[in-house]
């Protein structure tokens, strides 16, 4: 009964000291989500009656586009995006189309787009307290 006893004690101080209670593991360096959100990203429908249009893609080289539209408008928006603290931080350097860029994302425009979850076919990321998903 003792040896069980003493058994019983080593494995729970084993399990306990293994993986501390409150310690979670660090979250990805700045470099590494860089390298993860470049490429292009897509939204699905809105509704099932239009399928509008919304692609932004993160280019290698610091720049982005994004594109908004439906039948009746498009809108496209080019600029810089780096990642910094978790978050991608883009700055608007352009807008034009059909649409009205203005109440929208002016040019001069910076946006933060906090990470929340990111692989090789998802990114969701928080911003102005809406969560948004795009796919790849």
């Amino acid at each position: 009964m003792k040896t069980l006893s003493v058994l019983c004690s080593l494995i729970i101080t084993w399990v306990c000291h293994s993986q501390p209670a409150g310690v979670a593991t660090a979250p990805p360096s700045d470099a590494k989500l860089t390298q993860a959100v470049a490429g292009t990203w897509t939204r699905g429908p809105l509704s099932y009656t239009a399928a509008p249009l919304f692609s932004r893609t993160y280019s290698p080289d610091g720049s982005f586009t994004t594109s908004i539209g439906h039948s009746n408008a498009l809108v496209t928006y080019q600029g810089t995006w780096l990642v910094k603290n978790q978050a991608i931080v883009m700055t608007v350097t352009n807008a034009q189309g059909t649409g009205n860029h203005a109440a929208g994302t002016p040019v001069g425009h910076v946006y933060r787009a906090n990470i929340l979850y990111l692989d090789e076919h998802q990114l969701i990321y928080e911003t102005d307290g809406r969560t948004n998903t795009l796919t790849r």
